[in-house]
């Protein structure tokens, strides 16, 4: 539910080979210690369980030791967006770190 309200209602940023959606939640817990985190890597991508789960793995990997920076009442919905071919490590880490540069996710200084 929580995902597909950020889904239909948040802000958008895209650098291939991903797609980040995010929305800053009013309503969640005031004790909120970390924002909310989701990876979509759908069967578009590739049909193989094996491929998608070690894509979903890899974006987890890079993202986790940021978000620590990010503001707690954030919910985020990062997307693999399909392509002609899998993208690499550093491909991932490439755009992740650019839609960190991007987005507004960090907590004000």
């Amino acid at each position: 539910m929580l995902i597909q309200h950020v889904l239909r209602h948040g802000h958008s940023r895209t650098v291939p080979p991903l797609r980040a959606r995010w929305r800053v939640m009013k309503a969640r817990e005031k004790n909120a210690k970390q924002p909310l985190l989701a990876v979509i890597v759908s069967t578009k991508v590739s049909k193989k369980a094996v491929v998608r789960n070690r894509l979903r793995r890899q974006v987890k990997a890079i993202i986790w030791p940021v978000v620590a920076d990010f503001s707690p009442n954030i919910a985020i919905v990062l997307i693999v967006m399909r392509g002609s071919r899998l993208p690499t490590f550093l491909e991932l880490r490439r755009a992740i770190e650019q839609l960190v540069q991007q987005g507004r996710w960090r907590i004000p200084s």
